[in-house]
This record gives C-alpha cells, sequence and structure tokens, in this order.
C-alpha cells in the first residue's frame, strides 16, 4: 500500500490532484451515493478533552460538561474513492479562541459555521480509501471488518477490529425529508499536524428521531474508550440518509506542533 500521496503541480484554477496506489485522485473527491445512518450521545466533555491530542481545538458544551459524540456508518457504493464500507466516531470542535457558551452559544456556532467534527476514528473496509484517508487528510483510517445487515426496516452496522468485535450501531431505516447541501469541515491530527478539510453533505430520504438508535459495545479497546465516556447509552437522537451525496476538497494545515497529551 501507499506510505505517502504525491502532490502533482497543476495550474492555480485546476484541481488538486494526489496519486495513491498508483492512481490518480483529483479534488475535490466526489461521493454521488451513499446511505448514511448517525446517532450523538451525550458524554462528558472533560473525557472527550482528554481524547484530543491536537492543540487549538475546543470542545463546545450541550449543556455544562457535557459534549456530543457522533457515531455514523456509511455504506459507499458511488464514490471517486470506489465502493466501501465506514465507521467514523467523531466529537465537536471549535478551532482557535474560547469555546462557545453551553448550549445558545454550541447552537450559534453551528448556525456561524464555527463548528467542525474531530474524526477521533475512521475504520473503512478498503486499503485505497485508507491510504487516500491517511495521505491526504490525514485522516486516522484503518482497515477493518464492517458489515451491515437489514431486517425489516431496520438496518445493524457491525464493526470488527483486530478480530475483535468493536460495536454494533442499529437503527430504523426511513425518512421522507430533505437535506440541503450543508458545508462542515472536518478535523484531523496526524504526525503533529492539525488539518482541516471542508466539505458539503447533502441527501434525501432523510429521517430524524429523538433517540432512535441502539448501540452495543465489543471487548477492543475502541469499544473500552466509548465505555470511558459512560457509553452505551440511549442516543440523543439518530439521522437516517438513505442516498447522501457529499464533497471532500483539498486539506488546509491549521496548526502544527506537539500534542497535548
Amino acid at each position: 500500500m501507499s506510505k505517502q500521496a504525491a502532490a502533482i503541480d497543476s495550474p492555480p484554477s485546476a484541481s488538486t490532484e494526489y496519486v495513491v496506489q498508483g492512481k490518480v485522485v483529483r479534488l475535490p473527491v466526489e461521493v454521488r451515493d451513499a446511505t448514511s445512518m448517525s446517532a450523538m450521545f451525550v458524554v462528558p466533555a472533560a473525557g472527550v478533552r482528554g481524547l484530543i491530542a491536537a492543540p487549538g481545538l475546543y470542545v463546545p458544551e450541550l449543556l455544562p460538561g457535557r459534549t456530543l459524540c457522533v457515531i455514523a456508518a456509511i455504506e459507499y457504493r458511488d464514490n471517486d474513492l470506489g465502493m466501501y464500507n465506514e465507521v467514523s466516531v467523531a466529537f465537536f470542535v471549535k478551532q482557535g479562541g474560547p469555546p462557545p457558551l453551553p448550549l445558545f452559544g454550541m447552537l450559534g456556532g453551528f448556525q456561524r459555521g464555527q463548528i467542525g467534527a474531530y474524526i477521533h476514528h475512521l475504520p473503512v473496509t478498503t486499503g485505497f480509501s485508507c491510504d487516500a484517508g491517511r495521505d491526504i487528510w490525514g485522516f486516522p483510517k484503518t482497515i477493518d471488518d464492517i458489515e451491515f445487515s437489514d431486517q425489516g426496516n431496520t438496518r445493524s452496522c457491525r464493526l470488527v477490529a483486530d478480530g475483535t468485535p468493536v460495536l454494533t450501531l442499529a437503527m430504523r431505516r426511513g425518512g421522507q425529508r430533505q437535506m440541503k447541501d450543508m458545508p462542515q469541515d472536518a478535523y484531523a491530527w496526524r504526525d503533529g499536524v492539525l488539518r482541516r478539510t471542508p466539505s458539503v453533505m447533502g441527501g434525501d430520504g432523510v429521517g430524524m428521531r429523538l433517540g432512535g438508535a441502539t448501540l452495543a459495545l465489543g471487548a477492543h479497546p475502541i469499544a473500552d474508550e466509548l465505555r470511558g465516556l459512560g457509553l452505551p447509552r440511549r442516543a440523543l437522537m439518530s439521522t437516517w440518509v438513505e442516498h447522501m451525496h457529499a464533497s471532500f476538497d483539498a486539506p488546509v494545515v491549521v496548526e502544527t506542533g506537539s500534542c497535548r497529551r
């Protein structure tokens, strides 16, 4: 597998290009069709701060001392990086300056586009998507087993890493809403560099519910880490997107230095 992505010189007006495993990847990377399921959980803010090694990021609070953890599972069907499955464990963050006040400050930060997602774990199922994610954007991608199963109107996603169950996320399928294209920055810390990746996501067949998801944890260290945040517990809300589309642009280096741990 490729361990480095080589940038190709291009005119200022052209898209940035990288070579990953001998293949050219042009940015922005486009996702034309995927199915996404995600759940938000209220967790201790202090515990999340202890997991984020990158300097210059602040954890906003939904309530005093409490913030959000988002666990998502995505089945990519039509994507510039190919077909693959993915699980994401992420936390909301604000770059620079003091964190917003709980609740209204956090909600206002979302509206002003000041809050992004710090990608903490990002298992995928193919080597190419893993190398591209790590080498281009600095995402913490690993290659693991991710399987989806459908029973009636419920979809389950099971993540197994190193032969050990990590988690199973399940929720009800279906929805009639449309999600307009929304920008969101994704942050990743790798090799002493904090990168911010601008992205835009939208979709249709969207269902949003209070609660609506169940989470079971296995015996893997990632599962133990999530237990340290008080999971599994009832989800605050869950979101289903039957047909998601997205665009991921070139990363921007926003911080370099040693980690905070």
